[in-house]
């Protein structure tokens, strides 16, 4: 019998990996949901070889400070010390950015070919 919390996070994965589809992006589960080194994190995004690891919280336990810092800012920029800049987006952001990104690779290609 599967444990809630793996069901949650299974909901969770398939949840966000919709999501991103509805943009045209090629989202797919790891095996085991990042269990194999060979296939780390939750979903991987095939077009751009990104890998997206998923979590979430009862209530958005712990994730109410961060939507209260975003506000209606696009970006929350998190820098740690010593360490890289973390960033907070709405998943629209970020599906958008890689949709601009794929056409513009698009459009390059097709000016090569001409």
């Amino acid at each position: 019998m599967v444990s809630k919390l793996k069901a949650k996070g299974y909901r969770n994965e398939i949840r966000v990996r919709d999501e991103l589809r509805k943009y045209g992006l090629e989202v797919v589960r790891q095996p085991l949901s990042g269990g194999l080194i060979s296939f780390p994190h939750d979903l991987c995004i095939r077009n751009f070889k990104l890998y997206v690891e998923v979590k979430s919280r009862k209530g958005n336990a712990g994730f109410k400070q961060l939507n209260k810092w975003k506000g209606s800012a696009d970006i929350l920029a998190l820098p740690q010390e010593h360490d890289v800049t973390l960033c907070v987006v709405d998943i629209n952001f970020i599906a958008d950015l890689l949709c601009y990104r794929k056409e513009l690779e698009n459009e390059k290609r097709n000016t090569k070919d001409s």
